[in-house]
């Protein structure tokens, strides 16, 4: 879940990029309506297959998807690949208005996602705030409570460059895990996990300031029963 302030630019991106279909989850609809009164679209309550209830945020208009959400996403570019070609596709769409022109481009739009295929070759000025959400949306601090061992991980079906980049950014040694999905076999999960205290300090201390949402409730539980890192709390 994520409880969205009213920021617009760095940290946002991931939120927009996670979920491709331009959906954002909320642990309330406070600021998410007074965001919607700035913005505009439609608010509807979802209950998933696993009975979790959060509010989806859509938005259906073009011309706001085109200038306003789109400029935003050039500003800051998406890093993840799913949505990078979801978003070019997007593009092409609102250029060219032609029904075959949809069909050809929405069949092939993830042709070049693959092992080798990168979007970071420098890690870009904007990606202290990104890798915050990215984290929001997909990471987790955990506690095992036999042995009270701490933890941080987190994971990513193909983009192997974002968990380099992750570990170039953190000045880490810890290495990159592969797994394979369990429905095709095929798609490679990287995962990440941080265990020393050195490691999931750094996570701690760059989070602490941006997160926003429920992960920032989990940070804080974590925080909190971690006597190695209780110093950190204000």
């Amino acid at each position: 879940m994520v409880l969205f302030k009213l920021i617009i630019g760095k940290w946002n991106v991931f939120n927009i990029d996670l979920l491709s279909n331009l959906v954002i989850n909320h642990l309330t609809m406070i600021c998410l309506k007074l965001f919607i009164v700035i913005m505009v679209g439609s608010l509807t309550s979802v209950t998933n297959n696993k009975n979790q209830q959060f509010v989806q945020w859509t938005v259906n208009d073009k011309n706001h998807i085109q200038n306003k959400l789109i400029p935003i996403l050039k500003k800051y570019p998406p890093l993840t690949s799913r949505f990078h070609f979801q978003l070019l596709f997007l593009i092409n769409c609102m250029n060219h208005s032609n029904v075959q022109e949809y069909i050809q481009t929405k069949k092939n739009k993830f042709d070049q996602q693959n092992k080798d295929f990168s979007l970071i070759n420098n890690i870009p000025f904007y990606f202290n705030e990104w890798l915050a959400g990215f984290i929001e949306a997909k990471g987790s601090f955990s506690i095992q409570k036999m042995n009270k061992n701490y933890s941080f991980s987190i994971d990513q079906t193909h983009d192997k460059y974002l968990m380099n980049a992750m570990l170039k950014f953190y000045n880490t040694n810890a290495k990159i895990q592969i797994k394979y999905s369990k429905n095709t076999n095929k798609d490679c999960i990287y995962v990440i996990s941080f265990e020393s205290i050195n490691d999931i300090t750094k996570v701690v201390q760059h989070c602490k300031p941006i997160l926003q949402g429920y992960q920032f409730v989990q940070l804080c539980n974590f925080i909190q029963n971690n006597p190695k890192l209780n110093y950190l709390i204000e």
